[in-house]
């Protein structure tokens, strides 16, 4: 069995000041401040930006990583506009912060056909069961773009980077989650093959 990896929250580039008062505010989850953002992302990861300097860095990193942006209040609609997650106005409240990441980190959830997922955890009409963690990443991927094909190549640079090209890693993967699912009690088909050229995930409101 996988063990859950423990929550982490990423903050971009903030002051020095900043990052002290961070620290010091006692968040019950670990802190990593960065200059440059990971190829890979943990699973249970959140990311805080500061806005409107980062606002550009927005598109495209919601299927990533939850993101959390801090800025004027001026901003918060397009925040939301290009994807953020949560919009906390500055100046920052550090337990505003600790509660609303500690929301998205510990109650995320996705549901679908008679099926959970949260986590590495998923749950069914017939039972438990806990993935792995590039099994979640992968399943949190297609989720995320429910009803949107994408490529073998688009999900195996995300999920496997160092993998060679050739490698059949998402089939089987695809293969392991819909047993899982039919095993879970998901009896229609929800992660559909798009022929020569990837997955998509979709299924009956």
């Amino acid at each position: 069995m996988v063990e859950q990896q423990e929550p982490v929250l990423f903050v971009y580039g903030p002051d020095s000041a900043l990052r002290r008062r961070l620290e010091r505010s006692g968040c019950p989850f670990p802190l990593c401040v960065i200059d440059t953002l990971p190829l890979v992302w943990p699973l249970r990861a959140a990311l805080l930006l500061f806005v409107p300097a980062a606002l550009d860095m927005l598109p495209g990193l919601e299927s990533l990583v939850p993101v959390l942006t801090c800025g004027p209040v001026s901003e918060m609609e397009r925040a939301f506009s290009l994807g953020a997650a949560d919009f906390l106005i500055s100046p920052l409240i550090t337990e505003e912060l600790k509660a609303r990441v500690s929301h998205l980190l510990y109650s995320r959830r996705r549901r679908f056909s008679c099926l959970e997922f949260s986590g590495l955890s998923l749950r069914g009409k017939a039972g438990r069961a806990t993935l792995g963690i590039e099994e979640a990443r992968f399943l949190e991927t297609l989720l995320y773009h429910r009803g949107e094909a994408l490529s073998r190549a688009a999900l195996r640079d995300l999920i496997w980077p160092d993998l060679d090209h050739r490698s059949r890693m998402p089939d089987m993967t695809v293969s392991r989650l819909r047993r899982l699912f039919r095993k879970l009690g998901a009896e229609e088909e929800l992660i559909h093959t798009v022929r020569g050229f990837g997955y998509l995930f979709q299924n009956e409101p």
